[in-house]
């Protein structure tokens, strides 16, 4: 496991008042410009509820937040297609950063900034814990074996995989009813946004 969070995202944006749901990426400007934000680009995970996978160093939103040249980019070419918003609806996971978080990153392209909203956070272990007490004891059994490096190389890798497998799929089914309970205008209109 690197040092890298795991993310699920799904995009949805604002063009003349209205919030479109299809796929932004459809437009090869912006995939190009959407992509290049992302540490490792943006991957199809389940196509037909055009939920992607991407990847985060330490904290997802940091890829939005510096100034450069890619995200003048992405203003501009959203700009030029008459795009006001772009919502980032996103879970991201970590065992290295003990956490998995949802939350919402707003891409103001009319104001050219950005805003963050974690809307909830979990601890990563725990929850991991709470799994394979219920579902995979042995793997619960030789979890304190791991953290003090008592296993063998490959049955680290074995452990390390198998733990990336049980909470791959949690993470995903949360996120999915993370998506079913955001309702952005709503959502949006009644948060306080940290911006980035």
């Amino acid at each position: 496991m690197a040092d890298i969070t795991d993310v699920y995202v799904r995009i949805k944006y604002k063009k003349n008042g209205k919030i479109y749901e299809d796929d932004l990426l459809e437009d090869i400007d912006m995939y190009d410009a959407l992509s290049d934000m992302e540490y490792n680009g943006l991957h199809y995970e389940i196509d037909d509820k055009l939920i992607m996978r991407a990847y985060g160093r330490n904290y997802y939103a940091l890829c939005f937040e510096n100034e450069s040249e890619l995200k003048d980019y992405l203003f501009e070419i959203s700009q030029e297609k008459g795009i006001e918003n772009i919502y980032y609806i996103y879970c991201e996971y970590s065992y290295i950063m003990e956490v998995i978080r949802y939350g919402i990153i707003n891409i103001d392209i009319v104001n050219k900034k950005v805003t963050v909203n974690i809307e909830k956070e979990e601890k990563y272990i725990e929850i991991f814990k709470k799994i394979a007490k219920k579902s995979y004891p042995k793997l619960l059994e030789n979890y304190e074996k791991y953290i003090d490096d008592e296993l063998e190389d490959d049955e680290v890798e074995e452990y390390e995989d198998k733990m990336d497998e049980i909470m791959r799929k949690y993470s995903l089914k949360e996120f999915e009813k993370f998506l079913d309970r955001v309702k952005l205008k709503g959502y949006l209109s009644n948060s306080v946004d940290k911006k980035v």
